[in-house]
């Protein structure tokens, strides 16, 4: 790693390296953090941006940043008014299952085929919950409210992520960090709200 070093390094030359690419990984990381916290309050949901610098009078393109377009993503804020609307509103809805008595008393009786200990209890299946989840998703999309009640629909925010790296972007990002136009341990900061 150093440009004066012999070609068979030292375990001091190896450690001094180490400890430095420790450091430079944590500057890494928060420079990242920093500059991700900063496209997500600088760009909108769906955007794609090409990475672009100049080395030396050459137009490099280095890859390019996005910005997620999350879809509206329901869930069940009130199950009990939800089941309720569901079991009014929606044929099949309801499905019944068993219930059983006490364990001892169910076990004992059944081994001699006694059916009166045998009920039946209405539940809402899954499927309809599912189902009432998609459509909130839909009808939000359509600028509409939930038709059932007991469901919340939500944007998730977006979130930035950097694209695969073209072939000659890692040479033009060390030139440029050689040569100062990259600085990845300044924080940056932005005036205001930019969305």
């Amino acid at each position: 790693m150093h440009p004066d070093s012999s070609p068979r390094p030292t375990p001091s030359s190896i450690a001094v390296d180490l400890f430095a690419l420790k450091i430079l990984g944590t500057v890494v990381r928060e420079g990242t953090a920093d500059r991700k916290a900063v496209a997500t309050a600088t760009m909108k949901k769906g955007d794609s941006i090409a990475a672009r610098v100049d080395v030396d009078g050459r137009d490099v393109k280095l890859g390019k940043v996005t910005m997620t377009d999350p879809k509206p993503v329901g869930r069940i804020t009130d199950r009990a008014a939800l089941d309720e609307w569901l079991t009014k509103h929606v044929e099949g809805a309801v499905v019944e299952r068993p219930a059983f008595g006490p364990d001892a008393e169910v076990a004992a009786v059944l081994n001699e085929h006694a059916p009166h200990l045998l009920t039946f209890v209405a539940e809402v299946a899954e499927w309809a919950r599912a189902a009432a989840l998609i459509k909130a998703e839909f009808a939000h999309l359509a600028g509409s409210k939930p038709l059932a009640p007991g469901i919340e629909v939500t944007v998730p925010d977006g979130v930035v992520s950097v694209g695969k790296e073209t072939p000659e972007a890692r040479a033009a990002v060390l030139s440029l960090i050689r040569q100062g136009v990259i600085n990845v341990d300044a924080p940056l900061s932005i005036e205001g709200d930019a969305k």
